[in-house]
């Protein structure tokens, strides 16, 4: 962010949490949202760590999409249907993703 903004702010006599409000976050909404979306995205597609730590046990309790999509396919070698699993489960990230980029788009609308 330009200290250009900074200063003009302070020139009109805005304090520290002013400043921040109404020229820092603003200006750094559209990086939040890309930030936003890709942890997101990120947290659903996630296998290693739970898979390592409890096997999708107890029970299936930690069994996430992507580690049945995996074990279907490769464990069970059933490659049809987990191919369809894998295509429901990009059709559900990217309505999750399209509602969130919609809902900060809005967010950094409201801002401006």
């Amino acid at each position: 962010i330009s200290e250009e903004y900074y200063e003009a702010a302070r020139i009109d006599g805005a304090s520290g949490f002013a400043i921040f409000r109404y020229v820092t976050f603003p200006l750094l909404a559209p990086a939040m949202t890309i930030s936003m979306m890709l942890i997101i995205i990120d947290g659903l597609k996630i296998y290693a760590l739970p898979y390592a730590l409890t096997g999708g046990g107890p029970g299936y309790r930690t069994t996430f999409m992507t580690q049945l999509i995996i074990q279907t396919g490769i464990g069970e070698k059933m490659v049809g249907k987990s191919s369809a699993m894998a295509v429901v489960f990009f059709a559900v990230i990217l309505v999750v993703a399209v509602i969130q980029l919609r809902v900060s788009r809005k967010r950094e609308e409201n801002l401006c």
